[in-house]
């Protein structure tokens, strides 16, 4: 019988002893389980960062690449109006535009214009020229620059097939007159000296601009009623003389729809200029909007409050700010920055485009 308790109590210890050690056992499994659970939930964290900051990165060098064609396309406009002015200085014998021969006067003599073209021109061929006073009897220069801006009709035809959402390409004269594209009646649109006073020409004078560089505007309201736009303009010289300028014109409303389709679960994009006014949003920005948000009237009031400036926070990384993520690009060829702003933890959708710009 002694020996038989003996036995019995010492089964006890050796069942604890089990049991606490099944117990570890278990408990090293779920911390292993649960730092593996950790471990996978900041690796799938860290890709899915990174494959927002390369879309991101993705989208905002395409949009840059965008910005850089279009001026481009501004600065050989600019070269190709000033050789022509040489040349037809130097050759005084070169071809008179066609178009030139189908300018004419209002009925009040007030104001010229390239409305009534004959079958041989179409509304895809030309641009209208209209200006101030009558087409008779103006002096041998002005008609030289007249020729120079009709000629550059086929340039803005090809430039408009190439950027279909363009709203307009034009030559604007100090002269008082101007030749735009596409084709707009002169009963809907015509010169006016008001448009004198727009940065799009006033940025391009040689006391603004002795450089003769390109250069963008703010947003502005279109004099013909396609909503807030920005231009990319540059001055045309014949010589040492200052002329007038060549100019393309975006809506904002195009500039928005280069950011709509950057999905995820939260956040989006937005385009500032070198003036922080908010030139592209997915849903601040449309043809009623009388004038631009600013950057600081965009931004949510939590970020606000942080006082952090999102101009100066490092680019091409993700900047993580109390509970928001901030991301910021800056331009090569625009002086303005594309943010990405989402609340709580970005994550890109699965089915996410990366969008491309045609070149």
């Amino acid at each position: 019988m002694d020996n038989t308790t003996a036995k019995n109590n010492d089964l006890v210890p050796f069942h604890a002893r089990h049991n606490l050690l099944m117990l570890v056992l278990l408990f090293t499994i779920f911390l292993a389980f649960c730092f593996l659970l950790v471990q996978n939930f900041r690796v799938k964290t860290k890709t899915e960062q990174q494959v927002l900051q390369n879309h991101f990165s993705e989208r905002a060098k395409s949009i840059d690449g965008l910005l850089g064609n279009i001026r481009s396309q501004v600065r050989t406009l600019q070269l190709g109006a000033e050789a022509d002015l040489a040349n037809r200085a130097r050759h005084q014998g070169q071809p008179v535009p066609l178009a030139f021969g189908e300018l004419n006067d209002n009925s009040e003599g007030n104001y010229f214009h390239l409305d009534d073209f004959r079958p041989l021109f179409s509304e895809e061929m030309v641009g209208n020229l209209t200006g101030m006073g009558s087409i008779e009897k103006r002096s041998p220069d002005f008609y030289r620059e007249m020729h120079m801006a009709l000629d550059l009709n086929h340039r803005f035809h090809a430039i408009h097939e190439n950027f279909t959402d363009l709203a307009w390409v034009y030559y604007l004269s100090k002269n008082d007159f101007i030749n735009i594209y596409p084709w707009v009646s002169a009963a809907d649109f015509r010169y006016s000296s008001r448009l004198k006073e727009h940065d799009f020409y006033q940025l391009g004078l040689p006391e603004q601009n002795p450089t003769r560089q390109t250069f963008w505007t703010q947003a502005y309201l279109d004099e013909y009623g396609k909503g807030l736009m920005t231009t990319c303009s540059a001055p045309v010289y014949d010589g040492k003389r200052f002329l007038g300028i060549v100019a393309i014109d975006l809506t904002t409303e195009y500039f928005s729809s280069l950011v709509k389709d950057f999905e995820t679960d939260s956040g989006s994009l937005l385009l500032t200029n070198k003036e922080q006014q908010v030139l592209a949003h997915p849903n601040l920005i449309n043809t009623a909007s009388a004038s631009p948000p600013t950057l600081q009237e965009t931004l949510p009031d939590q970020l606000l409050e942080a006082g952090t400036d999102l101009e100066s926070l490092p680019a091409w990384q993700l900047n993580k700010l109390g509970s928001w993520s901030v991301l910021r690009a800056p331009w090569k060829t625009h002086r303005g920055k594309l943010f990405f702003i989402s609340s709580g933890h970005p994550c890109p959708r699965p089915s996410s485009p990366i969008w491309v710009a045609e070149r």
